[in-house]
């Protein structure tokens, strides 16, 4: 790929059309950073058809200052070139390709097209080339010196060098009709100026680096994760856990920061679909109840892997506190890991409330997945699969009673003694189901596990 040679720790905004005194990207009119073999490619795709396709980023037409082309080469070394790059029309500098599920072939060019900072394409296998999209430098990015990635959704991904809301470069999305969606923009805390192509992880998530900036004072650089990110949370007034008003939620947060999840109140789940605005980190959602007055859910990201917000009807407001789901794997697998017993504990004599002799078992996965199963003293059979928190904290909910009742509380498995976990749970029942505690309850109680061998 086009070797990028900063000029201090502190690089610099590059200039969009590069120059001899900025070594960003190849240009005609200053000295050639890349191999000396420009015949040589940076990348190829291996086409349905057999045959190899790849790009070189200068020559073709009108060598030595042409601006590259894209070729194919069967298997018996036959060499075709199928598209040369003049600049001002097409664009400049392509980068490697990718093949779409259409079997067409999709790139960039780091220069050159309508407004001279980059452009993407697609050509056909018999080499008609559409340029798809013109970067404009600015809010869209521009530079998008490292290609395309085709995603497991059938679109295509990639990073601009520069341009975005902070001149620091974007990672953006573009449908194999060229419908370009801008994703991030590069801030500086997370990085300035990525260099190299996304990679899709096992976990739907792309990965890439930048080549400065970040929290590190050395301002070396990142490595980052980018993708749809899960999240539990429970709901409850501070002033006194009630059915009506407590519950849990699950959402994701997509690519393009769509937000989409259940919320679980007064025993009935609810789906709901919002957006998350980038800039206040927040997103307000009004979700509909029949015959019932409407959730108005308002919720802000404090921080990556943290949530809070609130939950009204109108009559009653209860506070959110959620946490990221973590998606552990491979080396990175969660220390929690364990099959574990539990017991409920409470100070109820068992008169009016259920009182001892709650007990189940949890079992937590490498992966961060836990799974609950228990009995509860009223002879009452729950169970719940979930996800620890990166964090390391268990949002335990449990609808009972036909949605007449409910068990909810943050378990913790930190600041515990090893192998331990340990959290206070409201269990409430509204009363008028089952044959115990016909008039309903509402029971503080506390639950502490410690792992097993069973």
């Amino acid at each position: 790929p086009p070797v990028i040679i900063p000029s201090s720790p502190l690089r610099p905004n590059p200039p969009k059309n590069p120059s001899c005194s900025s070594p960003i990207a190849p240009n005609k009119n200053c000295p050639v950073l890349l191999s000396p073999n420009l015949s040589c490619f940076e990348n190829y795709a291996a086409g349905r058809d057999g045959n190899f396709y790849g790009t070189t980023t200068q020559g073709g037409d009108g060598w030595p200052s042409g601006d590259g082309n894209i070729f194919k080469v069967t298997p018996t070394g036959k060499l075709t070139n199928l598209v040369m790059f003049d600049s001002s029309s097409n664009g400049a500098y392509p980068s490697g390709l990718a093949e779409g599920r259409d079997g067409n072939l999709y790139g960039t060019t780091g220069n050159g097209g309508t407004n001279g900072t980059g452009t993407i394409f697609k050509v056909t296998p018999a080499g008609l080339l559409t340029t798809l999209f013109s970067f404009s430098g600015d809010t869209n990015g521009g530079g998008p010196f490292t290609g395309l990635k085709l995603g497991n959704d059938g679109n295509f991904y990639g990073v601009t060098y520069y341009g975005g809301t902070y001149d620091f470069g974007t990672i953006f999305k573009i449908t194999p009709a060229g419908v370009l969606t801008t994703l991030l923009s590069f801030d500086g805390t997370n990085g300035t100026y990525p260099t190299a192509p996304l990679v899709q992880g096992r976990d739907g998530k792309f990965y890439g680096t930048t080549a400065t900036e970040g929290l590190s004072t050395l301002y070396s650089g990142t490595v980052f994760a980018f993708g749809p990110v899960s999240y539990n949370a429970l709901f409850y007034q501070t002033n006194g856990v009630t059915l009506a008003s407590s519950g849990t939620l699950q959402l994701t947060v997509d690519l393009v920061s769509s937000v989409r999840g259940t919320i679980v109140v007064g025993g009935v789940a609810y789906s709901f679909v919002g957006q998350l605005d980038d800039n206040t980190h927040s997103a307000t959602v009004t979700i509909h109840r029949r015959r019932m007055s409407d959730l108005i859910l308002n919720l802000q990201w404090v921080a990556p892997n943290f949530l809070s917000g609130t939950v009204s009807d109108g009559t009653w407001t209860a506070q959110v506190i959620g946490d990221q789901a973590a998606n552990f794997s491979g080396t990175d697998a969660t220390s929690l890991a364990g099959r574990y017993s539990f017991d409920l504990i409470t100070a109820s004599d068992g008169a009016y409330s259920p009182g001892w002799g709650s007990s189940g078992r949890v079992t937590v996965l490498a992966n961060g997945a836990i799974t609950m199963t228990g009995v509860l003293s009223d002879e009452t059979i729950i169970g719940q699969t979930s996800a620890i928190s990166a964090s390391g904290d268990w949002p335990l909910f449990v609808s009972l009673y036909g949605g007449k009742g409910a068990l909810l509380g943050w378990i913790s498995f930190t600041n515990q003694p090893a192998s331990r976990f340990n959290g206070s749970v409201s269990w409430i029942k509204t009363g008028g189901y089952g044959s115990f505690y016909l008039h309903g309850f509402t029971n503080m109680a506390t639950a502490v596990g410690s792992i097993k061998g069973w």
